[in-house]
């Protein structure tokens, strides 16, 4: 029996069983949290979803320049109801939104 890896079907399924077997063992493992505190969890810049945040989004000095998820941290935080759980009607737009695809 001989494998054609010429095929789409092939290289797909062969990249995906690689990748499987990669991160199989990280199902076994805790959640680690190195930065979570940091940029989360004590990060009042996000509690508001304005224009300063997307300022200082972009312009702090972070050891990490990641603009883009301290607005998406902000958008999900604002989504947050007051015990914590996420808003049914926020979640099911974003849903709505994020699937909306073109047709062509």
């Amino acid at each position: 029996m001989t494998i054609n890896f010429e095929s789409p079907g092939t290289v797909a399924l062969a990249a995906s069983l690689i990748c499987l077997l990669v991160y199989l063992r990280t199902l076994a493992s805790d959640f680690v949290s190195f930065d979570d505190t940091f940029y989360v969890l004590n990060n009042e810049a996000i509690r508001q979803l304005d224009w300063n945040l997307v300022v200082w989004a972009f312009t702090a000095p972070m050891a990490n320049w990641v603009p883009l998820t301290h607005i998406s941290l902000a958008v999900d935080s604002g989504a947050q109801t007051a015990d914590g759980k996420q808003d049914e009607y926020m979640e099911k737009t974003l849903l709505v939104v994020d699937n909306a695809q073109p047709v062509k």
